[in-house]
């Protein structure tokens, strides 16, 4: 084999690996961009649920809302105004309503939940122990079994939810019973203001952004082939003017 055939081969596949390099960094990029897209997506949604909690919650300490109302509610056996009353209650009944047109899942999964809708499957129940445990903010990871990527924010207990979730001894003077039960009839658990019991939930299907990143990777795949075809006809043009012609 002559010289420069040599040269022509050792430089055509420096060249394919400096674009297979670059073509792995694009995917890489355009993976990483599309996954923080989505997480965007779902943190806006969750901390726009959060603000219509604080809101509902501020009707409270407004005296808008009162534990005498909900009484009235509980006696009368109006028990649906008393859990529209709930904070977490209606922002998550708001953002569920709309999950739908907004292409998401909402869910609010949490341990021993009163509403069995909100049991947690073992991703989410692994997931609520991470977040209490290491007291994070939030959370995301992609689900393989639902190709889709699932976004926590942990949810806290603020002080209007001991009026139901708080201490059982507090039964009496708010809701007229002595056995620690609150409006609904369901026990008291003696829960602390600040602690995480459950998450707001996020579950956003993967399949359009697979399409997106499919898109991406035949643009990159023609970009990088015409670079590489560009690369390969200058350097055997150099090879040809400056090294073969003289030898």
């Amino acid at each position: 084999m002559d010289i420069r055939k040599k040269l022509a081969i050792f430089g055509i596949l420096q060249l394919v690996v400096v674009a297979g390099v670059l073509f792995g960094f694009y995917y890489v990029d355009s993976k990483d961009k599309i996954q923080q897209q989505y997480v965007e997506k779902a943190r806006s949604i969750v901390l726009t649920t959060e603000a219509m909690r604080e809101e509902m919650a501020e009707k409270w300490r407004l005296g808008i809302i009162t534990p005498e109302q909900l009484a009235a509610w509980a006696e009368a056996g109006e028990l649906d105004k008393v859990v529209s009353s709930v904070p977490v209650v209606t922002a998550w009944r708001a953002a569920m309503a709309k999950a739908r047109e907004g292409g998401f899942e909402m869910r609010v999964p949490k341990f021993s939940p009163r509403n069995p809708d909100n049991e947690p499957d073992p991703l989410e129940a692994r997931v609520l122990r991470k977040l209490k445990r290491e007291r994070l903010d939030e959370h995301f990871e992609i689900d393989p079994a639902l190709n889709a990527i699932r976004y926590f924010r942990p949810i806290r207990l603020t002080q209007e939810c001991m009026l139901c979730h708080g201490d059982p001894a507090t039964s009496s003077r708010l809701w007229g019973n002595d056995q620690g039960l609150d409006p609904t009839g369901v026990q008291m658990e003696n829960w602390k203001v600040g602690e995480i019991h459950g998450a707001f939930e996020v579950i956003q299907s993967l399949d359009a952004a697979e399409t997106k990143m499919t898109d991406a990777l035949w643009t990159g795949s023609v970009v990088v082939l015409v670079l590489l075809v560009a690369g390969c006809t200058v350097f055997l043009t150099f090879i040809g003017r400056s090294i073969s012609n003289p030898l």
